[in-house]
């Protein structure tokens, strides 16, 4: 048995040495160019032993050589991974002899790299995605692993950004997680998904689109786009809605600061939750009154108690802002407007500020226009031609001529392409050449939600009637639209007259009359019509009817003519009766009696009867006023008749009282129930309601000094007078003007005086010049020019500044003044300014140099 197995094992090594030379000689035959004798050897070591690593490495060889006309890559990388396996279970024997033939590991691992980078060249010729997953799937040892990979993910990309499509991203990122594409892969995937997912542009896209994906990159855009559909109508409430939505939003601050102004147009207040730091001072400062202050050739700004609120940072401020009285929450610093806090609102050269409300500024500059918020966003880019806000939610901008819209929020809603956008009462009208538009605010406002925006039917022609109706025509028609843009009297061939209550229809000469409910006051058509503010007459086709304006009541029936007269009277004809209706009650009038209107502007009318003996005159109501002989009556006011009998005049009320008997010239001037009277050249002056009654005594026009008290004129000097004619004062003054019900204002030659009128003495004088500049707290106060200079005087307590400057100004406001007070000190070319407060505390003091002091001084 011993001498049996050491035979086999002789046999065995020997045959395997032998197939050893066979692959030798194998590959020498290759490096010889004989590739077929050099295959046949092959396969004939390989018949022998299919597991040989030589011969398996010699087969590689053969199929990947260059003289092999059709290289069968990978086969030889088959082969040459099988040798590898084969070689490591070699003994070393056997090893030794594959050495020998030049086949070792180095041998082995030269190859497959040589076969890996011809299997990679392979895969960079076709530059295929499929190509590189091929090599990566069976050359997934090769070097070039990493590379195939990259070239792979590339390609894959590179296919992802052709399709363009969120889904195309999203395979790819499925497909290569670890791609080095995948970052950027997710963000176009995400920028797709967001686009895709509020293609419509419509809200509850939007808000569906955060439920579903509350982490997306895109959370701000989709909420910018909320909030300025949320916001659309500029209304307190949607802007708690958005808030309430979304606690957390970056939009919030927004959300809040234009909710705080639109609270504020309202004179409501903000929640104290919701007020930020930035708002909390700039609810501080609220309500003061801003003066400019200098430093260093600085401006800044102090508030009416010297505070300097804005400490001096500002080269320049707007030119009218040097007289102060800045009583805004917004003021002028040079290229900047700032907010009371020194927060910058708009920043840019400007020329023209204007303050819309809802916390919005018009500015403008080179004849262009645009829109700023408080809070310091851009609303509108200064690059119009005009804008103008409607309805307080509205931007209408002008460009190219021509109008367009979008809201506050920053939505738009049409483009330039009209010729003027206006807002009458609850309408907005868009006039587009010589058509017109009529919309509301919500049928806008709809439309921002992506809604196709409809103009609704033209018109050629528009009257508001009030608020919440507007009458329109075209060709064809007129009709009447409510508040919600409801015909409520639909468009017909027909003419719409407008009463005080209700409308008048005319449809090609049938009269139809609605009530307020824009119903019929009576169901067959009226061939004629006449109307005056207390009555409707209407002729069927025999009769007349008259109906009240006030509720339709009929009030007179089966007529033979019917006339109206003013505003307040009807008279009516059936068989031989003459009946005038009033208000109240109606008179019977006689064949013979001739009845005219009593009227003038301005005044109430009346109805003159006249029998040929004695004419009688009724007012409204139905009541005799008068009843006599006169040459002529003319009514004054809403309760004065003037008579004239004989060339002489007098006054009645229009409740048949005499006032004044016909003795007066004339009787005119009629102000707040005063009358002006001549007689014999003098004037004197009356008033039922407030019993003045002053004869015609004085040589000009009595005026009032205030109700108890008069200024009458005589030998061409004023005096005082009271409502009883008792003589106040002497008749020495040039002129008197009001100072308070106490002291007055006289003034003899160039010199003003106080001259109370309880004392009847002069109290002050020496008033070179005198001008009022504020009341506060009830008090007049005037800046005075006394002989030592300029001081302010008050008409309660007197000398509130002494006056001992070279200037006064006041650069506070009327109610809240401070008074700018300066002396010149010309030896030391300087100005000492003193600023006080209205109670005369000062409050600032500081000095200029002589070219200094321009810079400060307000010339109005």
């Amino acid at each position: 048995m011993r001498i049996l197995i050491s035979f086999i094992l002789f046999v065995v090594v020997h045959t395997a040495y032998g197939q050893v030379g066979l692959a030798k000689r194998a590959l020498k035959q290759l490096e010889k160019g004989k590739w077929v004798k050099s295959a046949a050897l092959v396969d004939k070591a390989l018949e022998k032993d299919s597991l040989l690593p030589a011969s398996l490495y010699a087969r590689s060889r053969v199929l990947i050589d260059t003289a092999n006309k059709r290289p069968q890559i990978d086969s030889a990388h088959f082969y040459i991974l099988k040798a590898r396996i084969a070689y490591d279970s070699l003994g070393e024997k056997a090893k030794s002899k594959h050495i020998n033939a030049g086949i070792d590991s180095t041998a082995l691992e030269q190859l497959k790299v040589r076969i890996d980078s011809i299997a990679f060249q392979r895969a960079l010729e076709t530059n295929t995605e499929a190509g590189f997953i091929y090599f990566l799937a069976n050359y997934n040892t090769s070097m070039q692993v990493p590379k195939a990979r990259s070239l792979r993910n590339a390609l894959a990309y590179a296919s992802a950004k052709a399709e363009n499509t969120y889904k195309s991203y999203q395979l790819f990122m499925e497909k290569y997680p670890d791609a080095e594409q995948v970052e950027e892969a997710r963000q176009r995937y995400e920028k797709l998904y967001f686009s895709k997912s509020t293609a419509d542009g419509k809200l509850m896209s939007y808000l569906k689109f955060l439920k579903e994906n509350p982490d997306t990159p895109y959370r701000t855009e989709a909420e910018v786009n909320i909030y300025e559909v949320m916001t659309a109508d500029n209304h307190a409430d949607s802007y708690f809605n958005f808030i309430k939505q979304f606690p957390r939003s970056r939009v919030r601050p927004r959300a809040v600061d234009f909710l705080y102004h639109v609270l504020k147009e309202q004179g409501k207040y903000l929640p104290k939750s919701m007020v930020t730091d930035s708002l909390a001072r700039v609810i501080i400062l609220e309500g003061r009154t801003f003066i400019p202050i200098m430093d260093n050739r600085m401006y800044g700004f102090m508030d009416t108690y010297g505070n300097a609120i804005i400490p001096p940072a500002f080269a320049g401020i707007f030119e009218t802002e040097l007289c102060g009285g800045i009583d805004r929450d917004y003021l002028l610093a040079g290229d900047k407007i700032i907010a009371p806090d020194n927060a910058v609102i708009y920043e840019g050269r400007y020329d023209q500020v204007t303050n819309l409300g809802y916390g919005l500024l018009k500015v403008g500059h080179d004849d262009k226009t645009g829109m700023v918020h408080k809070s310091g966003r851009i609303v509108l880019p200064v690059e119009y031609q005009d804008a103008r806000l409607i309805k307080g939610a509205l931007i209408a901008f002008k460009k190219n001529d021509l109008w367009g819209l979008k809201t506050v929020s920053g939505r738009q809603i049409t483009g330039s392409s009209y010729t003027d956008i206006l807002s009458q009462g609850a309408f907005i009208i868009l006039e587009k050449e010589n058509l017109i538009y009529v919309k509301n605010l919500n049928s806008l406002v709809v439309s921002v939600d992506n809604q196709k925006f409809d103009h609704g039917k033209p018109y050629e022609d528009f009257e508001l009637i009030n608020d919440n109706q507007i009458w329109m025509s075209a060709k064809g028609g007129e009709t009447i639209i409510d508040a919600r843009l409801n015909e409520i009297i639909p468009f017909a061939d027909q003419k719409i007259k407008i009463l005080k209550k209700g409308f008048l229809i005319d449809k090609q000469g049938q009269f139809y009359v609605l009530n307020e409910n824009y119903r019929p006051i009576d169901k067959e058509p009226a061939f004629k019509a006449s109307i005056n503010e207390a009555w409707v007459a209407l002729k069927n086709k025999e009769n007349w009817l008259l109906y009240d304006m006030d509720n339709y009541t009929l009030r007179g029936r089966n007529l033979d003519s019917l006339s109206l007269m003013g505003d307040a009277y009807a008279v009516m004809y059936k068989n031989d009766s003459v009946a005038v209706v009033t208000r109240e009650k109606p008179l019977l009038l006689s064949a013979n009696e001739k009845v005219t209107l009593l009227s003038s502007l301005n005044a109430a009318q009346y109805l003159i009867v006249d029998d040929g003996r004695k004419k009688s005159i009724y007012n409204q109501l139905g009541q005799r006023v008068f009843s006599g002989s006169f040459d002529e009556a003319k009514a004054l006011g809403p309760h004065y008749i003037i008579i004239s009998q004989r060339g002489r005049k007098g006054i009645l009320s229009d409740s048949a009282e005499v006032l004044l008997r016909t003795e007066y010239d004339a009787i005119a001037n009629y102000q707040d129930g005063f009358v002006s009277l001549l007689r014999n050249k003098k004037f004197g002056l009356y008033n039922k309601e407030r019993g003045v009654f002053i004869p015609a005594e004085y040589e000009k026009n009595v005026h009032r000094y205030n109700n108890e008290v008069f200024i009458a004129a005589k030998k061409e000097r004023l005096g005082l007078i009271s409502k009883e004619n008792k003589q106040l004062s002497d008749f020495t003054y040039d002129d008197v003007r009001y100072w308070s019900d106490s002291v007055a204002l006289v003034k003899t030659g160039y010199q003003w005086s106080l001259f109370n009128l309880k004392s009847q003495q002069i109290i002050d004088e020496g008033i070179k010049t005198l001008q009022i500049v504020g009341q506060a707290a009830g008090e007049q106060m005037a800046i005075v020019l006394r002989e030592s200079g300029y001081g302010v005087l008050g008409s309660i307590r007197g000398q509130i500044i002494s006056a001992t400057y070279n200037d006064v100004i006041n650069v506070g406001t009327e109610t809240e003044p401070v008074f700018f007070a300066e002396k010149n000190i010309a030896e030391a070319g300087l100005y000492v300014v003193i600023y006080y407060d209205k109670d005369g505390n000062p409050i600032r003091k500081q000095t200029f140099e002589t070219e200094d002091y321009p810079l400060i001084y307000c010339d109005n």
